[in-house]
């Protein structure tokens, strides 16, 4: 909530304090970009996914916080039985501070497939670690479609 100042009639410095009003009340308006691909890299064997690609969107909310969504479909290159491979980088610049923790999810795209998911907002970076095997096996073949949905908030 924004401290404003009281305006009164014949009141020293009238203009001054109106402005400062106006700041304190633009400090909290939010600005929110339209989702985008531009600037996300295909690692490893990794690729886009043409029906409903990886996007994302961010949304300011004042002029400290900053919400990031991620969101869409990619395409997995092999992934061995337990074994980890950043498969996408996304631009940093989307995150506005330091002030985000790494953060993840598990994917479960079919019921015999575990994957869990690993997004560094130091470096862009997003790793894939294999949990479980596909059909009785130990790895996950390549092509597979996943599907990431992650929100940042800091």
């Amino acid at each position: 909530m924004a401290t404003l100042n009281n305006i009164f009639t014949g009141m020293s410095q009238g203009p001054e304090a109106i402005k400062a009003n106006f700041d304190s009340l633009n400090s909290l308006a939010t600005t929110k970009n339209d989702w985008t691909e531009t600037g996300i890299t295909y690692l490893n064997g990794f690729s886009r996914n043409g029906d409903d690609p990886l996007k994302y969107a961010t949304v300011d909310l004042g002029n400290s916080t900053r919400m990031t969504c991620l969101s869409g479909w990619i395409k997995t290159s092999q992934i061995n039985w337990n074994s980890s491979v950043v498969g996408i980088k996304i631009p940093t610049s989307i995150f506005k501070s330091g002030n985000y923790a790494s953060t993840g999810g598990y994917l479960f795209p079919w019921n015999d497939i575990l994957v869990n998911y690993n997004v560094n907002v130091s470096t862009g970076e997003v790793t894939f670690h294999n949990m479980a095997g596909r059909n009785n096996t130990t790895q996950i073949d390549a092509g597979n479609d996943f599907n990431i949905s992650s929100i940042f908030i800091g």
